[in-house]
């Protein structure tokens, strides 16, 4: 099975050599190719149906000139009725918010809904888990009707962190669900990690499944190129849409610290190059506790869905196959990603090339999104004395005359079709080709 996926990893990336081999390289699954299309690694008969989901859900999102990304908060608490804090990151690219709780109303929910309505914002219908546990499926029945009248309504979010015990209950949630909305809003939830026969059997239910990828919430450094095997993982188990749930908090339980800017930045670059097709922030109750962390959040979903319009080239841009990367200077790899493995220490780690990227051709322009997954972890050196990386970009159309980097207020010199950046430890550029 290795061998398997292994081969589809090379056949279906695009590749970005490396001039030297990495000699831990030799104790890890290597997975080949820069530019992760994971979504390829479903099986030909559930890629229709992928593509189907993704149009389905997208379809929400869309406004007549525009298809904009699914970007939203989660954990929104007592500002969720705050209407004018809506309105302020609804003009900065969000688009849809969550209030978290096990033991929530319908009442509250009502609320939530008429202050989002006034905003002018979508709403994620959280269903609270303790309810599954003690009431009927009459019970559930009226009150899902109750709800499903409001247009505010986005998506639909089954209880979070079931069982395999819990397969019933939410088959039956979902089946009420499909029978009383008016709308048909897709169904969502979030599935905690590694329960493989589970995931599987949720992502028969759901539309889309929402992924927690938080490096900086464990007791230890991880790699943040966990993030990459956290989407591959999912796709391995046939989830037929990934909406990604990122860290923007600071977990006092575990390193207690808060990413950075940089790293928020980075982390939602790399889930899209990954395969993600929506982004969330966990949570906003915390966030608003950082204001520098806070307003750089606003500006990537901005940049996603602001005048650039990249969440529109991340869902209908098409791959630009004929582009290359070449790795001139740097490590061939990022430290190794053991995501979803339990006792990863005695098992293989996945081995990513550092480049992460992915070029796409949209209206009259090429973008390339691209990513150095290298960095310092702990005490291990994966990649010194500095972690960055120089990279090439090559075989790039003819009537590309300059390269604009975007957000950064500089362009860089096209000779032989080709192009060269340099990327500091998780560091993000974005690129734009005109080529009409």
């Amino acid at each position: 099975m290795n061998k398997i996926l292994l081969t589809i990893f090379t056949i279906l990336s695009f590749s970005c050599s490396a001039k030297e081999d990495h000699p831990i390289a030799e104790n890890n699954r290597v997975v080949e190719g820069a530019i992760p299309m994971s979504r390829s690694m479903l099986r030909p008969e559930l890629k229709d149906k992928a593509r189907e989901k993704e149009a389905y859900v997208l379809s929400f999102f869309k406004t007549p000139d525009q298809q904009l990304m699914p970007l939203g908060f989660f954990a929104m608490v007592e500002d969720i009725r705050n209407v004018e804090n809506l309105r302020k990151i609804r003009s900065r690219g969000i688009n849809i918010i969550q209030s978290y709780g096990r033991v929530r109303s319908f009442e509250k929910a009502l609320g939530n809904l008429e202050a989002a309505r006034k905003a002018g914002i979508g709403v994620v219908q959280y269903l609270p888990g303790s309810y599954m546990e003690r009431e009927s499926p009459q019970w559930w029945q009226k009150r899902i009707r109750l709800i499903a009248r409001d247009k505010q309504l986005m998506l639909w979010y089954l209880p979070e962190e079931s069982q395999p015990e819990d397969l019933k209950d939410l088959q039956m949630l979902a089946g009420i669900i499909r029978s009383q909305d008016p709308y048909s809003r897709p169904l969502t939830t979030f599935v905690k990690s590694g329960q493989k026969i589970h995931w599987k059997n949720i992502s028969k239910i759901v539309d889309a499944m929402i992924l927690g990828i938080y490096p900086c919430h464990i007791k230890n450094p991880a790699p943040r190129a966990d993030i990459r095997r956290y989407i591959d993982f999912a796709y391995e188990q046939n989830v037929p849409l990934i909406f990604s749930a990122l860290e923007a908090f600071k977990s006092e339980k575990r390193r207690n610290v808060w990413p950075t800017p940089k790293e928020v930045r980075f982390d939602a670059y790399l889930s899209l190059i990954s395969g993600s097709k929506g982004l969330f922030w966990y949570g906003h109750t915390y966030l608003i506790k950082n204001p520098k962390l806070y307003a750089a959040v606003l500006q990537l979903a901005l940049e996603l869905n602001g005048p650039t319009h990249l969440g529109e080239v991340f869902l209908l841009g098409q791959r630009a196959d004929s582009i290359e990367c070449q790795l001139i200077r740097g490590s061939a790899y990022a430290p190794p990603a053991c995501a979803y493995q339990k006792d990863w220490w005695k098992k293989e780690k996945y081995l990513y090339s550092s480049p992460q990227w992915l070029a796409l051709r949209h209206k009259k322009n090429i973008y390339i999104f691209a990513v150095n997954m290298n960095e310092k972890i702990g005490t291990a050196d994966h990649g010194g004395p500095d972690y960055a990386v120089t990279v090439q970009f090559k075989n790039l159309p003819e009537t590309v005359k300059n390269v604009e980097v975007l957000f950064e207020d500089r362009q860089l010199a096209v000779e032989d079709h080709s192009f060269t950046d340099s990327f500091d430890p998780i560091g993000t550029h974005i690129y734009r080709l005109e080529i009409e």
